[in-house]
C-alpha cells in the first residue's frame, strides 16, 4: 500500500502479470506488499504457477495515480521505480530511489 494504496482501501486489485512470459497455468494468490501490516493486500490473483521470489510483476490500470495517491514515503522504504507499457515497449519513467531521496 506504500506504492499502490488502491487496492487496500477498495478491496478493488489492480490486474497483474509477470513480465517474463511462462506457459504455466494461473493459480490464485493472496499477494501482499512489503508492509508490516496485513492491510498491505494488493488482492488475491491469478499468477503463473512457476512465479519465483525474483520474478517482477507488472500492474496494469494504475494510470497517473499509482505515486501520488500512494504512501511513497510510509516507513521509509524505497521509492518505487515506475515504467509504461505501451504498444508492447516498456519505459522505464523513474528509477528507483532510497528513501533519502525525498529529503534531496
Amino acid at each position: 500500500m506504500n506504492h499502490l494504496i488502491r487496492p487496500a482501501i477498495t478491496e478493488q486489485p489492480f490486474p497483474v502479470a509477470m513480465i517474463r512470459e511462462s506457459s504455466a497455468s494461473p493459480v490464485y494468490f493472496d499477494l501482499h506488499g512489503p508492509l508490516c501490516t496485513s492491510l498491505d493486500k494488493l488482492g488475491t490473483l491469478a499468477i503463473a504457477s512457476d512465479v519465483a521470489v525474483d520474478d517482477q510483476l507488472i500492474f496494469g490500470l494504475a494510470g497517473a495515480y499509482g505515486f501520488t495517491e500512494s504512501m511513497p514515503f510510509f516507513l521509509c522504504h524505497q521509492i518505487a521505480a515506475e515504467y509504461v507499457l505501451q504498444q508492447g515497449k516498456i519505459e522505464q519513467v523513474r528509477s528507483a530511489q532510497p528513501a533519502s531521496w525525498y529529503l534531496r
